[in-house]
């Protein structure tokens, strides 16, 4: 396996059936393919009659890069997560 992406289906919140993405990853040496998963998942999730779509951006490297990937796509900034280690 050189990349994966996967979401998971929510239904019954005043948006209606929407999806969740749970994970997305690509090996470094493969990194241009993530662009090819994220079109064929927003291609799925659309197809399943989803009214929408939820994506993660961690807070890393790669974060302004996935900020204009979403927001070229339609994506628009709803919430911020906080994780705490323990």
């Amino acid at each position: 396996v050189i990349g994966i992406i996967a979401g998971k289906f929510i239904e019954g919140f005043s948006m209606g059936r929407f999806c969740e993405e749970v994970i997305w990853y690509v090996e470094p040496e493969h990194r241009g393919i993530g662009l090819i998963l994220f079109d064929r998942f927003l291609s799925s999730v659309h197809k399943s009659g989803c009214k929408g779509l939820a994506m993660t951006a961690y807070n890393n490297e790669y974060l302004k890069a996935v900020d204009r990937l979403y927001i070229n796509n339609g994506f628009r900034e709803i919430e911020r997560k906080y994780y705490k280690t323990f």
